[in-house]
């Protein structure tokens, strides 16, 4: 059964377990005079076992990945890049093919 915490109208605080179906309100428990209301609490719970995301806080085994430095990197661009094929390949070629023959007849 789950526990509930109740506060009474006087003050007095407790906490006790009760079945789903109790009602909300009851006779306090501690001073037996006033009425007590079930207050709203956060639930607790606690990941278990495996399923952690890697953005998680948790201590990671691994060693930490190691960058190459700037002079181990190729920086210096290509000096010219490679020339521009105008040449159609494919079904782009046969279809030029295609229109430039039917403009002759």
């Amino acid at each position: 059964m789950p526990k509930y915490d109740y506060l009474c109208s006087k003050g007095c605080r407790y906490e006790s377990e009760e079945s789903f179906g109790s009602p909300r309100e009851q006779k306090c428990k501690q001073c037996k005079k006033a009425k007590a209301i079930r207050q709203l609490n956060v639930p607790t719970f606690r990941y278990r076992g495996v399923g952690f995301y890697t953005t998680d806080t948790r201590k990671d085994n691994r060693k930490p990945e190691v960058l190459p430095t700037t002079s181990a990197r190729n920086e210096d661009p290509p000096e010219q890049w490679p020339e521009k094929d105008d040449t159609l390949h494919g079904d782009a070629a046969k279809k030029k093919q295609n229109n430039t023959s039917n403009k002759k007849k």
